[in-house]
């Protein structure tokens, strides 16, 4: 579901001997674009290739969703789930950095093999194929090696990522939207992808600000003024604070109860990160039960005998936003089996790379997942 701790440490190492710098080229968008787009035709995007999913055909997306609960006191029940045929909304997906590469800073720009991808779009996306219609680009992301490079350079290749992101939004606006309220999902690069496409295309524009549901950028960096919900990274996008509240962003790092690792995103002055806990939103700092989902992997554990794509955790983990130095803020996840339970923690958080400074980064989605799904339900035209 995602690059280890070792990994990074092994890239830093080598980060003197990392080769290379992108040779591609951003793609050219019109300077003259207003919104809602209508009438913009991307010469990639038209073609079908360019989509790991679109809604209505058979793709990675387009799959069963029927989890296995696994409760407190050790039975099992199967949950059935299925893609909603008719989704009242639409969610773009963004997925985080797979090409791992770490000797070579550049973008990824051979598609031939998508397993990679498609694995974390069906950990992190999938699921919410339930309550909205799924829409997931391919995009030449930078590799792992592109972050320990000169920030010149990543940024470099983060605006040719970008270029595709933003192209592949356009045109979806353009074919596809109709009218209908988005949810922006994203993590990690993704949700760096996602903060660029509010910046660039919500933030100031009244009317596309109406037509977004949720921004669900998790595991990226984001920050606002103390005591506001609006200001720093998003000028008028705010923070989500309420139940019920839309056209807002849901966002947060996550780290394991005691590890007592600061974040690794540095914050302005007389401001903090963003951290909305999905399990109590409304209480600042209040802790919350979380409706967690992973993927049926044979290195999870407790989970012998199950044959359902994903397995369901209903309050195993509970999370709380809590403050670090410097004015971090990230999502503390905390372990919470009864006393008697017969459960096991699918992973296990008492190992070294879980207490890193990446926290428990990898697995960001998945803690609150089912939480994050009945956001966008609660929130849908009904």
């Amino acid at each position: 579901m995602g690059i280890s701790w070792r990994q990074h440490l092994v890239a830093s190492a080598l980060a003197l001997s990392a080769c290379g710098g992108t040779s591609a080229k951003p793609t050219a968008l019109p300077s003259d674009l207003r919104s809602p787009f209508t009438g913009y035709e991307s010469a990639q995007y038209a073609k079908g290739e360019k989509w790991l999913c679109l809604p209505g055909r058979a793709d990675t997306c387009n799959r069963d969703l029927t989890a296995t609960e696994i409760r407190a006191d050790g039975s099992r029940a199967v949950m059935p789930q299925a893609v909603a045929p008719n989704a009242a909304v639409d969610c773009f997906y963004v997925y985080p950095t797979v090409d791992q590469r770490l000797l070579v800073a550049t973008n990824h720009e051979d598609f031939s093999d998508l397993s990679a991808i498609a694995r974390v779009t069906v950990a992190q996306a999938a699921l919410f194929g339930q309550v909205c219609s799924l829409y997931v680009p391919l995009y030449r992301q930078v590799t792992l090696g592109t972050y320990l490079r000169r920030e010149s350079l990543r940024e470099e290749g983060l605006a040719v990522a970008f270029s595709d992101v933003a192209d592949a939004f356009l045109h979806y606006m353009s074919h596809y939207n109709r009218g209908r309220k988005v949810v922006l999902l994203g993590h990690s690069q993704g949700a760096e992808m996602v903060k660029r496409l509010i910046q660039r295309f919500f933030d100031d524009d009244p009317a596309m600000r109406e037509r977004l549901l949720l921004a669900v950028p998790i595991g990226g960096d984001f920050d606002v003024p103390l005591g506001r919900t609006t200001g720093g990274t998003f000028r008028n996008v705010p923070v989500c604070t309420k139940e019920g509240e839309v056209g807002c962003v849901v966002a947060f790092r996550s780290h394991r109860e005691d590890s007592d690792v600061p974040s690794p995103q540095r914050v302005p002055p007389d401001s903090r990160a963003v951290c909305v806990n999905p399990g109590n939103v409304a209480e600042d700092g209040g802790r919350g039960p979380l409706r967690a989902f992973f993927p049926r992997l044979e290195r999870l554990a407790g989970v012998e005998g199950v044959t359902t794509p994903y397995v369901y955790y209903r309050d195993l983990y509970t999370g709380r936003c809590v403050d670090g130095p410097k004015g971090t803020r990230t999502l503390e996840i905390s372990e919470t089996n009864e006393p008697g339970g017969q459960r096991k923690s699918p992973i296990d958080l008492s190992t070294w790379m879980w207490g890193t400074r990446m926290g428990t980064h990898i697995a960001d989605f998945q803690f609150a997942q089912g939480d994050l799904v009945e956001m966008v339900r609660a929130r849908s035209p009904r």
